[in-house]
């Protein structure tokens, strides 16, 4: 599966592979990407990162950072 949206992809894949300017920039469980570091590195930008009611990680551009893109690949 490959997912142009980072929300989508925490919730539904188990393993998220993160691409940055064609190169795979880090590979991991979905719980361990929402909270690297390698996410703000990969898209140029900060993630707030926060919890739903779940407990599940939802990642929103930290202020200031709403108008850039991010691309994610993820496998199942």
């Amino acid at each position: 599966v490959v997912a142009h949206d980072l929300n989508l992809a925490l919730r539904g894949c188990d393993r998220i592979a993160v691409l940055a300017e064609g190169r795979v920039g880090s590979v991991g469980g979905a719980a361990e990407a929402a909270e690297e570091d390698a996410l703000d590195r990969a898209f140029g930008l900060r993630f707030l990162r926060l919890r739903d009611a779940d407990g599940r990680p939802v990642l929103l551009p930290a202020e200031g950072q709403a108008g850039k893109c991010c691309v994610t690949a993820a496998a199942r």
